[in-house]
């Protein structure tokens, strides 16, 4: 089985619902939410389509065993909070002293510390270790502040208009992302999976 990755707590969007109507210019209060939704949207498209984490969020991980290299596929990550794993169970906590955080440019992973061992006692079965960790906005915001505003402004401009390629009316966050054309902003810093 693979890796399961649950968003546990979202962080609030690099831009906010001021900024958005200022760099649209609308001054009508009637759109409020649907500007806030967009700005979600938007973001949440952005993280998923790069790989980066855009403000601060919480993950969990859930994972089948102990790997000598845990390789933690959101970008960039601040600090791990907890590694537990079942025992009888029970989830059990790992001391922070077994390992360490290794931040690397696209991945960040859990090394081992020098004469350091993985629990042997977890249970036989799937899912069985849990890691919760935080990671903080990208470090090139400013960017990504400009591309979330080019897509939100894009997608409301457009709300009516634009094919979503299903044939029907009304523009989809995905038609707005490559409208306005953020996916070429965003592949300066896209992570590529293998």
């Amino acid at each position: 089985m693979s890796d399961v990755y649950s968003l546990e707590a979202v962080g609030t969007p690099p831009v906010s619902l001021t900024d958005m109507k200022a760099y649209m210019k609308v001054t009508s209060a009637s759109d409020n939410d649907l500007i806030t939704s967009m700005i979600e949207a938007a973001t949440r498209w952005g993280e998923n389509y790069t790989g980066r984490d855009f403000r601060v969020n919480t993950w969990k991980l859930l994972k089948d065993e102990f790997e000598s290299r845990i390789c933690l596929r959101r970008d960039p990550v601040a600090s791990i909070t907890t590694v537990e794993h079942l025992v009888s169970g029970s989830l059990v906590a790992v001391s922070s002293s077994v390992y360490y955080l290794k931040k690397n440019i696209q991945s960040s992973e859990i090394l081992l510390n020098a004469d350091q061992e993985w629990p042997t006692n977890t249970d036989d079965r799937e899912q069985v270790v849990e890691i919760t960790f935080d990671t903080e906005a990208y470090h090139d915001i400013e960017n990504i502040i400009t591309a979330i505003k080019r897509h939100v402004a894009f997608w409301y401009q457009n709300r009516g208009d634009c094919s979503n390629g299903s044939g029907s009316g009304g523009c989809d966050c995905q038609s707005a992302a490559v409208g306005s054309g953020v996916t070429i902003t965003y592949d300066q810093f896209r992570i590529s999976r293998v």
